[in-house]
């Protein structure tokens, strides 16, 4: 990952997240809390504001493209 930690570890606990925010920023989704550790390509702003977040797990539980509200907790 970005951070230069291994993802295996962080498997449905990690996700990709746009490059201002810093590593270990915390995202919460669906009262689950993920932990910015990764960057990306497809991590951009659309036109509207809002940011693909890509979160690193075997099961997604929402549609790739689907618009979700989610909590950003900066770090410390």
């Amino acid at each position: 990952m970005a951070s230069g930690k291994s993802w295996l570890p962080y498997v449905d606990r990690a996700a990709a997240c746009p490059s201002d925010w810093g590593f270990g920023t915390v995202v919460i989704l669906d009262g689950k809390e993920w932990v910015c550790e990764d960057r990306g390509g497809a991590i951009k702003y659309d036109t509207q504001g809002y940011t693909f977040v890509d979160f690193l797990t075997k099961n997604p539980t929402h549609s790739y493209g689907e618009y979700i509200e989610i909590y950003i907790v900066p770090e410390n």
